[in-house]
C-alpha cells in the first residue's frame, strides 16, 4: 500500500511541475477580428496589401500582432509601447546588427538574426516600437520593413 501511495505522490509531482512549466512560457493571445480592435492599445498594425491568411491578435494585453503570408513568406508584425515586450518573442538574438537608414523619414531600422538565422526587424515611430519577423533566411524583410515603417511615419 505504501508503494502505491509513493508512486501516486511522485506522479502527482511530475504532473504539477509539467503544468507549471507550460504556464510560465505561455502567452495570453486573444484573437481579434480586425485591426480596429487594436484601438484599446492606442496603436495599430495592419497587414500589407495583397497579404494572405491574415490573423490579428492582442498578446499579453499590450502587443498588437498580425500574422500574414506575403510574397510566399510568413511574417509576424507586432507593435508595443515597450521594446522589451517585443524582444520577449525572440530567443537568442545575435549581436550583429544591420542598420537601414531611411533618408526620407530619418528613421533607422535594425535587422537582427537569431540562432536559426531568421530575420527580425525593429524600428520606432512616434514612441511606438514595431517588429517584423520572418523565418525566411533571405533578406526580403528589408523592403517590407521599409514599406511598413513608412506607412506609419508618413501620413
Amino acid at each position: 500500500m505504501k508503494h502505491i501511495f509513493f508512486v501516486l505522490f511522485i506522479f502527482s509531482i511530475i504532473i504539477f511541475s509539467a503544468s507549471c512549466s507550460k504556464n510560465n512560457n505561455k502567452s495570453d493571445i486573444v484573437p481579434v477580428d480586425s485591426p480596429k480592435s487594436f484601438s484599446v492599445l492606442g496603436f495599430c498594425v495592419t497587414a500589407p496589401d495583397n497579404s494572405l491568411n491574415v490573423k490579428y491578435a492582442i498578446v499579453n494585453k499590450t502587443v498588437a500582432e498580425v500574422n500574414f503570408d506575403y510574397m510566399n513568406d510568413n511574417y509576424y508584425y507586432r507593435a508595443a509601447r515597450n521594446l522589451d515586450e517585443l524582444l520577449s518573442f525572440y530567443e537568442y538574438i545575435n549581436d550583429d546588427d544591420k542598420i537601414i537608414s531611411d533618408e526620407e523619414t530619418g528613421i533607422k531600422i535594425t535587422i537582427k538574426r537569431n540562432n536559426e538565422n531568421n530575420s527580425i526587424a525593429f524600428w520606432n515611430v512616434n514612441n511606438i516600437n514595431y517588429s517584423l519577423y520572418s523565418d525566411n533566411k533571405d533578406d526580403n524583410i528589408e523592403a517590407l520593413s521599409l514599406e511598413l515603417m513608412k506607412s506609419k511615419a508618413i501620413k
